[in-house]
């Protein structure tokens, strides 16, 4: 385990057990890098020590002070929230409203769908409440482990999947209705798609300067390549469902997933290579994407 979630000191100070535990619970609460909880817990606890000195000084015995300066520095969720709330302001707030406008869509859409249609998309039903929910878990933090950079932007990615065929579904119907829907739709992407900026640019770990910098650079040019890929792929989709009876052969299963697949390896790729300081072959990789996707704009619009 790492130095703040099993710790034996924090930043040099010796802590007895009732610290220990009393931060690492305050930590758990709060999404950050390593080296930022290992800060943050280090001036816990070294405002504890302070606090129990100043109640032995006035006479109270150790293991008492040591109560008093936990109780006086408060609960250790109430705190974690707290912290978490000051580390990434209005996050909480902006997540809380993408789920509202979510849930509103889902069930307006598939009702109209249902009643002025006669369709009943069950699956993308299905999909769209899953991946609303788990967005309210994280707004909820029920589960504050999988709070995370990677799992939320994870949960993300699919919110657009998700609500971008929602698009397609609202401006299919044959009413009126399906331009408040298609622009409340398109509301609902745009949301996500800053979150998803947020979370990996805004909401990004402060380390070296340099390093952080490039590190951003390139989460920003993949989110793009990402979106875009996105929209390409929901296009196919749309162009078979439209054109192609319907179904998926293998051919058009490749064609679907070769982009995506692409995009995911030199993402990868392109971290490996920021994490070993390698910045230059970094944005070598960051151009392949960026070629696959000129490359299919040509053959989209020749």
């Amino acid at each position: 385990m790492d130095e703040f979630t099993n710790p034996k000191n924090f930043g040099g100070i010796k802590l007895n057990i009732a610290y220990q535990n009393y931060i690492k619970q305050i930590i758990r609460e709060i999404d950050g890098t390593d080296t930022e909880k290992a800060d943050i817990a280090e001036e816990i606890a070294i405002h504890l020590q302070l606090s129990s000195e100043d109640y032995m000084k006035a006479g109270y015995e150790k293991k008492e002070a040591e109560k008093l300066a936990m109780n006086e520095f408060g609960k250790t969720n109430e705190i974690g929230k707290q912290m978490q709330e000051a580390i990434f302001p209005y996050r909480k707030i902006m997540f809380l409203l993408l789920v509202i406008a979510s849930f509103l869509y889902t069930y307006s859409v598939y009702t109209a769908q249902l009643f002025l249609e006669g369709d009943a998309f069950v699956g993308w039903l299905i999909i769209a409440v899953f991946s609303t929910s788990l967005l309210l878990l994280f707004v909820l933090r029920i589960f504050p482990k999988l709070d995370r950079k990677i799992t939320l932007n994870s949960v993300l990615i699919l919110h657009v999947f998700t609500f971008g065929y929602g698009t397609f579904l609202a401006s299919s119907l044959e009413s009126k209705i399906n331009i408040f829907f298609t622009i409340f739709s398109w509301a609902i992407l745009l949301g996500t798609i800053v979150l998803i900026y947020r979370t990996s640019i805004i909401d990004f770990e402060k380390g070296d300067f340099q390093l952080s910098k490039h590190k951003k650079v390139i989460h920003f040019l993949n989110i793009t390549y990402g979106i875009a890929v996105i929209v390409y792929t929901l296009f196919f989709i749309w162009a078979i469902l439209a054109f192609g009876g319907g179904g998926f052969h293998i051919t058009g299963i490749i064609t679907l997933l070769t982009p995506f697949l692409v995009w995911l390896l030199t993402y990868f790729i392109q971290i490996r290579f920021t994490k070993n300081n390698k910045i230059k072959y970094a944005y070598i990789v960051a151009l392949i994407p960026a070629i696959m996707l000129i490359a299919i704009a040509i053959w989209l619009f020749s």
